[in-house]
C-alpha cells in the first residue's frame, strides 16, 4: 500500500529514522526495500536525505547494491547527493566508504556532491570530500588539493555556470581568506570567471 507520490511505509519509516519500525516491516515484507516512490526515490534516499546514518546503515545491510540506485526525475541523484546536500557528516563518510567513485558522479545540474555541499555552504562535509589517507582536509586545503588531483574541477560549471569557486562565496557558510589568496597565486583568472547570470567572484 502507498500514499500519494508512492511513498510506502518504509519511505516514511526511514525519513523519519524510525529504526525499530524499518527493521520490523522489511522482516514482514522484504520486497520493501527497492521500492522507489514517484520521484525515483528508495528508503535510502530519505534517511540519507535527511541524515538517519543508523537507518541509512540498516537499509545497506539489508541491500548492500540499494546505494547504486539513483533518484530525480532523471535518476542522477546518489544517495551521496543527498546527504552531501543536506550536510550529514556521518552519513555522507558511511556512503563514501562504501562508493568513493560516486564523488564523480553528476545529478540532472552536473553537480557532483563536492558542489552540492558547496552550494548549500556545508564546510564539514566538503572538508570531508576528498579524504587523504590519514587525515580531513580543512576547507582551503581541500580545494588546493582537489584541483590538483583534478584539474577539470578548476573549470567545471554545473547548469547555471557556477565554478566551485562561486557556490563556495555564494554559499551560506564562510570561506577562509587563505583560499583566496591561494587561488589567485594557483590560477587568478578563475576569480574572474562570470557565470551564466554574468556574475564574477
Amino acid at each position: 500500500m502507498r500514499e500519494r507520490g508512492g511513498r510506502t511505509a518504509l519511505h516514511l519509516a526511514a525519513d523519519n529514522g524510525h529504526d525499530k519500525i524499518v527493521a520490523r516491516l522489511l522482516a514482514h515484507n522484504p520486497a520493501l526495500i527497492d521500492a522507489i516512490d514517484s520521484n525515483n526515490m528508495t528508503a535510502l534516499h530519505f534517511a540519507a536525505r535527511d541524515g538517519h546514518e543508523s537507518t541509512a546503515m540498516q537499509l545497506l545491510s539489508h541491500s548492500p547494491g540499494l546505494i547504486d540506485m539513483k533518484a530525480g526525475s532523471r535518476n542522477t541523484d546518489t544517495a551521496l547527493h543527498l546527504a552531501a546536500s543536506g550536510g550529514h557528516v556521518k552519513v555522507v563518510a558511511e556512503l563514501l566508504a562504501r562508493r568513493p567513485s560516486f564523488l564523480a558522479d553528476e545529478d540532472w545540474r552536473g553537480q557532483t556532491p563536492l558542489f552540492c555541499a558547496a552550494s548549500q555552504g556545508h564546510q564539514e562535509v566538503v572538508d570531508l570530500l576528498p579524504l587523504t589517507t590519514d587525515q580531513v582536509l580543512c576547507l582551503h586545503t581541500i580545494l588546493i588539493v582537489c584541483f590538483s588531483m583534478f584539474p577539470h574541477q578548476v573549470h567545471r560549471r554545473n547548469s547555471d555556470g557556477n565554478t566551485l569557486l562561486h557556490l563556495f562565496i555564494g554559499g551560506e557558510g564562510p570561506l577562509r581568506p587563505a583560499l583566496i589568496e591561494r587561488i589567485w597565486e594557483m590560477n587568478p583568472d578563475a576569480l574572474f570567471v562570470a557565470n551564466a547570470h554574468g556574475v564574477a567572484l
